[in-house]
């Protein structure tokens, strides 16, 4: 019990310091957005994760049966994440005045549940969640 503890505090620790692309979105967001966006983004990306630990323990044999899909997950997550940053990338303009300063809009209260939203299906969809979170079969964790 106290080894399973001393194992998930460590973790827990190594991944909250993990530099990932969600960090650089809240960054993004509280500049583009100011700090309520920036927390707006933040609680959607928290709700992701536990949902994550909640279905992950309510559906732990389904993950064991879909763990040999592996691959095909992780490159489908990829493609689409790459999609979505070739998206923003080159298509999604910031809103800006005639001295090419950055335009603040005004934001309502349903946009703060769109950055929620946008912050849950970062996160979610995120295939390295997938591969911290999902049960390992044994003969996967022993390590040559």
């Amino acid at each position: 019990m106290l080894e399973a503890l001393l194992k998930g505090l460590t973790l827990g620790l190594l991944l909250s310091i993990a530099v990932g692309p969600v960090i650089f979105s809240i960054i993004k967001q509280s500049i583009n957005n100011g700090p309520r966006g920036g927390f707006a983004f933040v609680a959607g990306v928290s709700a992701s994760d536990i949902a994550l630990v909640l279905i992950s323990n309510v559906f732990t044999e389904l993950f064991r049966s879909i763990s040999s899909m592996r691959l095909e997950i992780g490159v489908a997550g990829s493609i689409f994440l790459i999609v979505m940053g070739i998206y923003f990338l080159f298509f999604k303009k910031i809103p800006v005045n005639e001295q090419g300063q950055h335009l603040m809009v005004q934001i309502k209260g349903m946009e703060y549940a769109r950055i929620a939203l946008s912050g849950f299906l970062m996160n979610i969809l995120n295939p390295a969640i997938f591969l911290f979170g999902l049960p390992r079969p044994p003969h996967l964790l022993l390590t040559r």
